[in-house]
């Protein structure tokens, strides 16, 4: 029998509420391929997360069964869980996704309900099917001698840690002392630096590691990793200027 979000999670208790600090993707829309997505706490859970407390329902209130991967992935402080939707509805041609047809559908919109912990709804937008393009991703230049933001603004949207996976260099390779963050509901990877800008060259460095929700990444996208021949290992890097104007 299919159950409704109001059986399954409206209620939260007050202690069980507080730990909840919010879900990524943080913004409105996640593609119709999204591969993971994680569950922020302001306290670590007890034991690990039971995903039998994890649900997915349409618009209707209906849930979308066999959604989720059984294996929650625990951060290192176990504050973060990362829970994985099933890759095989994901993958064209394989079995679950022939069976049952993707979980998510471009156009529709899916509420997450975590039981006594976080409720997060999304519009469904397109598959997001091409690796990760540093070259389409707009950079917000800050002046020299200021110690304003940089901001990078991703075309795709990345999971948080991706926030720890991109850094950035000065003209000598040695990387910049500063603080990363998100901005804009993480639309927007935001970087202080410790000491005021120098004009002069600098680059961005990639870990070859980045994924984006979806699980493209710089060498290959998700749907084609298994049968490219690009060598994975290799960090992004996107040179840029910072001026004297």
């Amino acid at each position: 029998m299919k159950r409704s979000a109001t059986v399954l999670g409206t209620v939260l208790l007050a202690a069980a509420a507080a730990q909840a600090a919010g879900v990524s993707p943080a913004g409105a829309t996640v593609p119709a391929n999204l591969l993971r997505l994680q569950i922020h706490l302001d306290a670590a859970l007890p034991a690990t997360l039971d995903l039998r407390r994890v649900h997915l329902f349409d618009a209707r209130g209906v849930e979308i069964e066999r959604t989720f991967l059984d294996l929650p992935l625990p951060g290192r402080d176990g504050r973060t869980v990362t829970v994985l939707l099933h890759p095989g509805r994901i993958k064209t041609g394989v079995g679950p996704n022939q069976q049952l047809g993707p979980a998510l559908r471009a156009g529709q919109t899916v509420t997450l309900v975590v039981d006594g912990l976080v409720r997060k709804t999304w519009m469904v937008a397109p598959a997001a099917l091409q690796r990760l393009d540093l070259a389409a991703w707009r950079v917000d230049l800050p002046r020299p001698g200021s110690t304003a933001a940089l901001v990078l603004q991703p075309n795709v949207a990345l999971g948080d840690d991706a926030r720890t996976l991109i850094a950035v260099a000065d003209g000598s390779g040695r990387r910049v002392a500063g603080r990363a963050e998100w901005g804009g509901g993480e639309s927007q990877w935001r970087f202080v630096p410790a000491q005021p800008w120098r004009a002069g060259g600098y680059t961005l460095r990639v870990h070859p590691a980045l994924e984006d929700v979806a699980g493209n990444r710089l060498c290959a996208a998700f749907e084609q990793r298994d049968l490219s021949r690009v060598d994975c290992r290799a960090e992004g890097r996107r040179d840029f200027i910072v001026g004297t104007d």
